[in-house]
């Protein structure tokens, strides 16, 4: 929205915009590194045209330290695979000829002919 920003500034912002969202769905589809599910035990059903509040103020305590648990839970999921990723990624760039020579399964998009 800067409309005094040089074009080649803009690009270069683009293209670390699009690496991102890459890095993104590399974590996502790759790794599962957002594939958790939300859900406890003691969470009750909620009816399909419901809009997904569930008004964790007006339960009890114990029911919203499971809350927070398990939110901290979730958060802990998605930073290990974000971890997961960037390892992933420093062996591929730091270390590529071992992993192209040894580990030929752990790229997804390996040359058939190598």
């Amino acid at each position: 929205t800067d409309i005094h920003m040089e074009p080649l500034s803009i690009l270069k912002l683009y293209g670390y915009r699009f690496k991102i969202e890459v890095g993104f769905k590399q974590a996502l589809r790759t790794l599962g590194a957002y594939g958790y599910h939300f859900w406890m035990s003691s969470m009750k059903r909620l009816p399909r045209n419901n809009t997904g509040n569930q008004y964790v103020h007006m339960k009890t305590d114990e029911y919203r330290q499971s809350v927070h648990r398990k939110l901290d839970a979730y958060h802990r999921f998605v930073q290990r695979g974000c971890i997961a990723e960037g390892l992933q990624q420093h062996l591929a760039v730091n270390f590529r000829s071992t992993i192209w020579t040894n580990f030929r399964s752990w790229m997804r998009t390996m040359k058939p002919a190598a």
